[in-house]
């Protein structure tokens, strides 16, 4: 994208925005096979439109962030990271499975985990992140019967049938596979999340038919699932 755009400004450096982007679209279509461009399969905005293509290409604001220059920009404002999207992307060990580099990469701090992790996947291409000022606690938890569970892009019975026979989901972001093991009661608990019902409500629907199934035990359950939908961002939660 950056080396496509420092030849556009030698191409044309008028104000005409029209002309700037027929001056792009006849350098897309002149690029060789081994351009980076070309050759990303990541990058596809500027096949979509011309507003696409003006904002991937010819935003006079635009620049690169690595994830050293994210931590540089955040320590400066005095912000604090709370989570990049999606986490489990910014983790090492989600790409690399040798016990002994885990162990040594599990002494990293969060941030040198994630600087590690972009330049391991290799097909990040923005980085999106929730940041605080705040020193303490920031993120609803799944602690209480009130908490609404809302899924973000899938109807609760799609995921639920998706991970029923072996109690995984896999996922692909960014063509990289990932997978993140389930509990027992993941479908029982997937189907009933409507973005209506509370964590109460689902609990009691599931006792119905198990009266052993108390409070404590369908929370361990829960936060079992919250935790890996959360990684890939697919489970969000409201305090009503």
């Amino acid at each position: 994208v950056y080396e496509t755009q420092e030849m556009l400004r030698f191409l044309d450096t008028s104000g005409d925005m029209a002309k700037r982007i027929a001056m792009a679209r006849r350098l897309l279509d002149s690029l060789p096979n081994s351009n980076w461009l070309k050759r990303n399969p990541f990058i596809g905005d500027h096949k979509r439109g011309d507003a696409e293509l003006a904002d991937l290409l010819l935003h006079p604001l635009d620049r690169a962030y690595r994830v050293p220059e994210i931590a540089e920009l955040l320590n400066e404002n005095g912000l604090r990271l709370v989570s990049f999207i999606e986490p489990i992307r910014y983790r090492p060990e989600s790409y690399i499975k040798d016990p002994r580099l885990q162990k040594t990469l599990a002494d990293l701090s969060d941030m040198e985990r994630a600087t590690f992790a972009e330049n391991l996947a290799g097909n990040i291409k923005a980085h999106i992140f929730y940041v605080t000022r705040a020193s303490g606690e920031t993120e609803t938890k799944p602690d209480s019967p009130e908490i609404i569970p809302i899924l973000k892009d899938h109807r609760g019975d799609q995921l639920a049938a998706a991970c029923r026979e072996k109690l995984t989901l896999r996922v692909e972001l960014g063509g990289s596979p990932f997978s993140v093991a389930l509990p027992p009661l993941a479908p029982a608990i997937l189907t009933r999340i409507d973005g209506q019902k509370s964590l109460g409500d689902i609990h009691l629907e599931l006792q119905a038919h198990n009266s052993d199934l108390d409070w404590e035990k369908f929370q361990k359950q829960f936060q079992q699932i919250f935790a890996a939908l959360r990684d890939l961002n697919l489970l969000l939660l409201r305090r009503p």
